[in-house]
């Protein structure tokens, strides 16, 4: 079974994206596990610091021949292993027996457990922030109390300080009245530390994983606007040769039996859709070429003689009524500027504004000087569909075409306003538009009164 290339490289996607899912999975299970033997290892080591302070005492120091120690009686310890209590509960009930009788004889050395408590801890790698307190539980007191902090230098401040969330309690009496607390922060910080370069790693399969998605999701993306491109282009260069051929072919069909106004007729037809082809022609090569290389001859442009003409064409040569208006601040307006790409950019403007309008196509055109920024500024409004926010910042990239409904039918080629931006920035200007869906756009730009130095 053969798999395309488009298939092998979803498969390739999904592959990638699958490792790093099965990776978090087990270092979740991995953290989890390892966070509750390290609670579990917290309370050994405080369970052993309490027996091996009581050792210390016994052995420091001869106890009186009338100390008796006090364990638990038959009934008790029938008790608990009815209840299948473990060997912890066991061994927890003989400490504080232990205490119950010790504690009268010999002073408890609360400053001796929490060093061996401290020691227990380093032994086994877990560095933490805690208070060791030791609490009349009777009266409410803390009877001793010391700190051991651990600063880490990826924390800030704020999470170093009252971090403590966790407290481990061990009863040490045998009423219960006496108790060892740990007051410490949570292990997370800890185990995060132990699992930096798993983390790393897992980070840096992540970030290849979003590359590589980004960059399929973007060839896919490149693969469907050159598609619709060669479409869109075959299209339109289809038109005018195909208009140009038929009034071509009416002139050799009829010969000399065509009368003048006809002959006419059918030469301007032919004119008009070789220059519409050639300046379809001139702006694939612009925009495939890069901006700067494009060669600009500024000349100082009279714009409303420029408009004019524009309009009367537009007027002439659209499928639907157009009606476009001019508001020149002045005549005798004019900007330095090269008049091909001007009248290309402010034609493009008006195509899609025409295209996009309704049954019948209102388009405004306004010229005025901009006195504080030294520019001239066009503004080209229409009454037509709209642009919706989310297409605004792409309707100028190269192939884009709205795609919405109908709007698909509308011809062109995706070329259009990425060929105004790339000119309108060439001549050191800016475009930007403003839209409301249903009732029309605005684009406006302006170009620098002088041009800029090459």
């Amino acid at each position: 079974m053969k798999f395309t290339l488009r298939q092998l490289t979803l498969f390739l996607v999904l592959g990638i994206f699958a490792m790093p899912s099965l990776l978090a999975v087990w270092w979740w299970r991995d953290f989890s596990e390892k966070k509750q033997q390290t609670e579990r290892q917290i309370l050994e080591a405080l369970i052993a610091a309490d027996l091996q302070e009581i050792f210390v005492r016994t052995s420091h120091r001869r106890a009186s021949d009338n100390m008796l120690f006090y364990f638990p009686t038959t009934s008790e310890l029938d008790s608990l292993l009815r209840q299948q209590a473990p060997t912890r509960e066991l061994s927890l009930e003989m400490q504080r027996s232990l205490h119950g009788t010790l504690d009268w004889w010999v002073k408890v050395e609360p400053r001796r457990a929490d060093s061996l408590f401290h020691s227990a801890l380093l032994a086994a790698g877990i560095l933490l922030d805690y208070r060791f307190l030791q609490v009349d539980l009777e009266r409410g007191d803390t009877v001793f109390s010391i700190r051991h902090d651990v600063r880490r230098w990826w924390q800030p401040r704020a999470m170093q300080i009252q971090r403590h969330v966790h407290a481990d309690t061990l009863l040490h009496h045998s009423d219960n009245s006496m108790a060892y607390v740990v007051s410490r922060e949570s292990v997370v910080p800890l185990l995060l530390e132990r699992s930096a370069p798993t983390l790393l790693l897992f980070s840096v399969i992540i970030g290849v994983s979003a590359v590589v998605l980004r960059l399929w999701v973007r060839q896919q993306e490149a693969e469907r606007a050159s598609a619709e491109f060669t479409h869109n282009i075959a299209h339109e260069l289809k038109t005018p040769i195909a208009v140009a051929l038929a009034a071509y072919e009416s002139l050799v069909d009829f010969g000399a039996d065509i009368n003048v106004a006809r002959r006419s007729t059918l030469l301007a037809t032919s004119r008009r859709q070789l220059v519409k082809l050639s300046e379809l022609v001139e702006q694939m090569l612009v925009v495939w070429r890069r901006a700067g290389t494009v060669a600009l001859r500024y000349e100082k442009v009279e714009i409303l003689p420029l408009l004019q003409r524009l309009q009367d064409e537009h007027e002439l040569k659209s499928d639907k009524p157009v009606s476009i208006f001019l508001h020149v601040e002045s005549p005798k307006i004019s900007v330095e500027a090269d008049a091909t790409h001007l009248y290309h950019i402010l034609g493009n403007l008006v195509d899609n504004g025409v295209k996009y309008s309704h049954e019948r196509a209102e388009i405004d055109i306004s010229v005025g000087h901009d006195a504080a920024r030294k520019q001239i500024v066009f503004s080209v409004a229409d009454k037509g569909r709209g642009i919706k926010r989310s297409d605004r910042r792409r309707i100028f990239k190269k192939f884009f075409r709205i795609s919405e409904g109908k709007l698909n039918d509308v011809e062109g080629c995706g070329l259009g306003l990425f060929y105004v931006r790339m000119m309108i920035e060439r001549h050191g200007g800016h475009i930007e538009v403003n839209s409301t869906p249903g009732k029309g756009s605005v684009f406006t730009f302006g170009l620098p009164e002088t041009p800029l130095s090459p």
